[in-house]
């Protein structure tokens, strides 16, 4: 079938890339050690247009090499070189393609292996696509595997419901936040919920704000909310509900509320919830998880990051 998009090079254009990597002038020899600028050997400035990335002197498109050694489009023949396209899980350095490691992502844009984005890990082998997590999993790059997101901070339902998190656990303080680069969203677990099984409800609420950021056409289009998750019994946890509300544009700018009562009588040991913050805020942006009972309250806030 051949190399996919091979596009000829003329010979010419690979001497002056030679040049780029030395720094010297390609029609002379080095000179006592001496090194010439990219723009004295071309005679024109920087960037060459017959250099497709003067920053690494690439003679070929980006994700394309030229091969070691070079690729001539006929056997024997040496005024042209052929680019040839690297595979998907490849990126070009220099003369060649080289793969990436297991774990990483090629990024065939800027011909670097990189780690996926948050809560995403590398796809099946050969497989150039970041996938993303399982809810309540996050993306860790080294093992390229989904693991369990760390609880950013936890409340004892039978001690802590009428204490106010303290100041350094808001959201996005960086005190306790979970490492950004496996979870970027903010998860609270609530331990021992049988010890408010006397309580009618558990009711809990998600509210933000933002005075500035989010203009009204964007803030009714965005949502804020929660997932809420049990145990799976095999110590994992699963989807129990997902609660979402849009924003609502006013005087104060944009805000948002969504809220849940529940049994208590059908709560599990513990739960899990990760926040849904508003898309497109910045960290002005505030965002607060207000757990209550019929008596007891608890309130977690701060800037996000």
């Amino acid at each position: 079938a051949g190399q996919p998009n091979i596009i000829a090079t003329p010979a010419d254009r690979v001497r002056r890339w030679e040049a780029c990597l030395l720094g010297v002038d390609w029609d002379g020899p080095l000179v006592s050690g001496e090194r010439f600028k990219i723009e004295e050997v071309l005679g024109e400035p920087v960037p060459d247009p017959d250099l497709n990335m003067a920053s690494s002197c690439d003679p070929c498109a980006a994700h394309h090499a030229i091969g070691d050694p070079p690729r001539h489009p006929v056997p024997g023949t040496t005024n042209e070189f052929l680019c040839g396209e690297c595979l998907p899980r490849q990126v070009a350095q220099g003369r060649i393609c080289v793969d990436c490691p297991f774990n990483l992502w090629a990024n065939h844009a800027t011909d670097t292996c990189e780690c996926c984005p948050p809560g995403q890990i590398l796809g099946s082998t050969g497989n150039n696509v970041c996938e993303v997590c399982p809810l309540g999993q996050g993306g860790d790059c080294v093992a390229n595997s989904c693991v369990w997101c760390p609880v950013d901070f936890s409340v004892d339902a039978a001690t802590e419901l009428g204490v106010p998190c303290p100041e350094a656990q808001g959201f996005g303080s960086g005190a306790t936040q979970s490492d950004q680069a496996v979870c970027p969203d903010v998860w609270i677990e609530v331990q021992h919920l049988p010890a408010i099984a006397d309580k009618p409800t558990l009711d809990m609420s998600a509210t933000a704000s933002d005075a500035a950021s989010l203009d009204e056409a964007t803030c009714i289009g965005t949502t804020v909310g929660y997932d809420v998750l049990r145990p799976d019994g095999s110590g994992g946890w699963q989807l129990r509900f997902t609660r979402q509300s849009q924003g609502v544009f006013g005087t104060s700018g944009c805000t948002f509320s969504a809220t849940d009562s529940l049994d208590t009588s059908t709560l599990p040991t513990a739960i899990r919830i990760r926040i849904h913050p508003p898309s497109g805020g910045t960290a002005a942006t505030t965002t607060q998880l207000r757990l209550e009972t019929e008596e007891d309250e608890r309130v977690c806030g701060g800037p996000l990051l």
